[in-house]
């Protein structure tokens, strides 16, 4: 068996000098590509002609001369020391933007591996891609001051509580809640409909003026988001029943949901 490539394949690789790459992404182009010559080679003749092809590819892609031979060398040797051992590893993913984040990155390890040598932070550098920078701005851009499938929390003005959940948008829900409803009860309008406390508020900050959307607003500036995006309908009321046993809210006393133990 050996190393099979279509002539149609080209001959590009990250280019060492242009590409906006890392170093190690460059190194393991080579290491990469000798690796798979290796498993793909059962003659020892046909691994060197393929090592041949690759060192004349790595050359087209400016790869330096003293790189190409030490990467290919420490490829086909077989590694037997022992891996280090650390107290702690950490892996930190960051784009990357330029050849100075490989300088930056160096520095920062050679400053861990001073002071703190049982520590090992691994730094996986992301490609920023032009299809990345250009699809998001096509899109159309979410309303996050209005999250939909979202645990809430209203707190009135005389400190009492409540915590819901909505599959539909907070603001849609809120709107329920600040209104009488013939069909659905609603502890909070319950609540505000006869708390003393938030109608002297409501009324001090828009006088006599309470049209429905000042009402509205300050209803909203009453609720604040627990957790949003929750899509699945059992999550969710998991999450709400998790928190209402949490911070037992006033406003929830009569309110089903699901019942959660703490151990």
């Amino acid at each position: 068996m050996k190393h099979f490539q279509k002539k149609s394949k080209s001959d590009v690789l990250c280019n060492f000098e242009a590409s906006t790459s890392p170093k190690s992404h460059l190194n393991n182009c080579i290491i990469g590509s000798v690796n798979r010559i290796s498993q793909a080679s059962t003659d020892e003749d046909n691994i060197k002609i393929s090592i041949d092809k690759l060192k004349i590819k790595l050359r087209k892609n400016a790869y330096p001369e003293n790189l190409i031979k030490n990467k290919i060398e420490q490829a086909l040797k077989i590694d037997k020391r022992e891996e280090a051992e650390y107290d702690r590893v950490f892996y930190l993913a960051l784009d990357y933007t330029s050849k100075r984040c490989s300088a930056i990155q160096t520095e920062i390890l050679g400053i861990i591996k001073k002071f703190i040598p049982k520590f090992k932070l691994v730094i996986s550098w992301r490609a920023i891609r032009l299809n990345n920078i250009i699809n998001p701005r096509l899109k159309v851009q979410r309303n996050f001051d209005n999250p939909v499938a979202a645990i809430y929390k209203f707190t009135c003005p005389c400190n009492a509580t409540y915590i819901g959940e909505t599959r539909r948008s907070i603001e849609k829900r809120i709107s329920e809640h600040n209104r009488r409803s013939s069909t659905e009860k609603s502890e909070i309008y319950d609540h505000i409909s006869t708390c003393e406390i938030y109608q002297n508020q409501l009324k001090q900050k828009h006088k006599y003026n309470l049209t429905p959307s000042k009402k509205f607003k300050f209803i909203m500036d009453k609720i604040s988001i627990i957790k949003s995006r929750l899509f699945n309908t059992l999550t969710r009321r998991y999450v709400e029943g998790f928190y209402i046993t949490l911070y037992s809210p006033t406003l929830n006393k009569q309110n089903k949901h699901r019942k959660i133990k703490f151990i």
